[in-house]
């Protein structure tokens, strides 16, 4: 079972920020959880403006204690609920001091909105939002704009599970995550590998078997995994279900997420070195980005 004592729930003042607020408020709810909600005033510019303005901005230019109100007034929907929470103002560099933030104090899980307000603003909060996901010690919650619809109060967030699932460490780790989810919710869980198909000549070591054999073979192999990668005493109190396709990874786990009117997205975070934000920003990036319903990724012990 999954144990989420407190969240994180950075704000930036802007709608989707107060959804990604209303969320946090329906899963303290449910796991009884602590919710941090922080603002951080970005004291550094950012480099596309650094030209045109000062490289520091301080927070005694601004109303410190207009900041404070606004956080207060965002965290209405936490009242509300009775959940019990804090409010933060904090100053300097956005990225660092959210993960300085959930290091110190032990947070288990960060929800976030995964664009600002408009413009410039918009996809520096994207940007942000795709680095909180690369460095953060703890799971993190992104809540799309597309996502209309509200938890009600008190009831299981998320029975429809998606986990996609390549057999590395990140993404088992992810399904155990993602079967944790199902258990508590007595949901579905559906477990997606997604093949990737070269477009040049079969592999040398192939060379004797013929493409639509070597398809075949492929294929086996990975129901096969795929199967087994579901424990058999999880399917004894959760529906889990595998699917096997082929195409672009990113875009067959959205057309999946679409096609099942998914809850959530459970997706594993690779480390960190220069392969791996390739690949994160190739799958997990464009998931992230593109998703119509909220995305959990989860990092794993090594991260």
């Amino acid at each position: 079972m999954i144990s989420i004592g407190r969240i994180l729930c950075p704000v930036d003042f802007s709608e989707f920020s107060r959804h990604a607020v209303r969320y946090a408020a329906r899963l303290a709810e449910w796991y009884e959880s602590e919710v941090d909600l922080v603002h951080v005033f970005a004291s550094i510019a950012p480099p596309a403006v650094m030209a045109e303005y000062p490289s520091t901005v301080s927070l005694t230019t601004v109303d410190r204690q207009h900041l404070v109100d606004e956080v207060q007034r965002m965290a209405q929907p936490l009242a509300d609920a009775g959940v019990n929470f804090t409010t933060t103002v904090e100053d300097g560099d956005t990225v660092e001091r959210i993960l300085h933030h959930a290091k110190t104090r032990n947070c288990d899980l960060i929800v976030m909105g995964t664009h600002g307000s408009g413009g410039f603003e918009r996809l520096l909060l994207g940007s942000i939002s795709e680095k909180v996901l690369r460095k953060a010690p703890c799971p993190v919650l992104t809540i799309p704009p597309h996502d209309a619809t509200e938890p009600a109060p008190k009831t299981i967030v998320f029975k429809n599970i998606l986990c996609p699932v390549d057999f590395l460490t990140p993404s088992m780790h992810a399904l155990t995550q993602a079967l944790s989810l199902a258990e508590e919710a007595d949901g579905k869980l559906t477990a997606v590998h997604v093949l990737e198909w070269f477009t040049d000549p079969e592999p040398r070591e192939y060379e004797q078997t013929s493409v639509p054999e070597y398809r075949r073979l492929v294929e086996s192999d990975a129901r096969a995994r795929l199967a087994k990668a579901i424990p058999d005493e999880a399917r004894q109190w959760c529906e889990a279900d595998e699917v096997l396709t082929s195409g672009s990874p990113h875009r067959e786990i959205l057309r999946l997420a679409e096609a099942q009117s998914a809850d959530i997205i459970v997706m594993g975070i690779h480390g960190r070195g220069a392969v791996d934000l390739m690949v994160f920003g190739s799958v997990t990036n464009h998931v992230v980005r593109a998703a119509t319903c909220p995305v959990l990724t989860v990092p794993t012990a090594e991260s």
